[in-house]
């Protein structure tokens, strides 16, 4: 028999070449489902850190505002614990508090007003206000030279100034004084002597 086809004609394929290309074909598809699963997975994998993170840092940034609020509430507590401590040593000076009071209150005239008395352990007092008259910044300094109760005063301001107390009232001239001065030791041993 003469074969007709010409020489390049391939020949038909057996059945295990068959076999071969498909498991090459099915093999290379598998690699490719895989890896396309495998990829995906990595993806969303990704996408789901991306948004565990944007919580995470959200979460990190309110702590931060909290932490500072911390922060402000123990410097707030520090302030407040000073000034209780400032408190306790002030009261717990062998200081008859009712007669200093009282006789503050004669010293200081009417259409005054105090912004500020400090105490030291010492008995140094400074007393800082605001007055409507001049005349009656000389009246505090005569009565408080006058008191048994107060000694050493010195005037350390005195200064004209705009006085506005608060939006209610209207503003007012008139002016800022700071004095000076100690409370007589004196005074605890009178109150001794009455109570024994």
């Amino acid at each position: 028999m003469i074969n007709l086809l010409p020489p390049d004609y391939p020949k038909p394929k057996t059945f295990s070449e068959r076999m071969m290309v498909l498991i090459i074909i099915i093999t290379s598809l598998t690699v490719i489902v895989f890896g396309s699963s495998f990829a995906l997975g990595i993806v969303v994998e990704k996408k789901t850190l991306e948004k565990k993170m944007a919580v995470v840092e959200g979460k990190i940034i309110d702590i931060n505002d909290q932490l500072k609020n911390l922060n402000k509430i123990e410097a707030k507590n520090a302030q407040i614990e000073e000034r209780l401590t400032k408190l306790d040593q002030a009261f717990n000076q062998d200081l008859e508090w009712v007669i200093v009071l009282k006789e503050l209150s004669n010293v200081i005239p009417n259409n005054t007003w105090l912004t500020r008395l400090d105490i030291t352990e010492d008995r140094v007092f400074k007393i800082e206000g605001y007055i409507l008259s001049g005349s009656k910044l000389k009246d505090i300094i005569k009565n408080s030279q006058k008191s048994k109760t107060f000694t050493n005063i010195d005037l350390r301001i005195f200064d004209q100034r705009s006085i506005h107390y608060s939006p209610d009232y209207e503003e007012a001239e008139g002016f800022y004084y700071e004095i000076d001065g100690t409370i007589d030791k004196s005074l605890d041993d009178n109150q001794s002597k009455d109570k024994g």
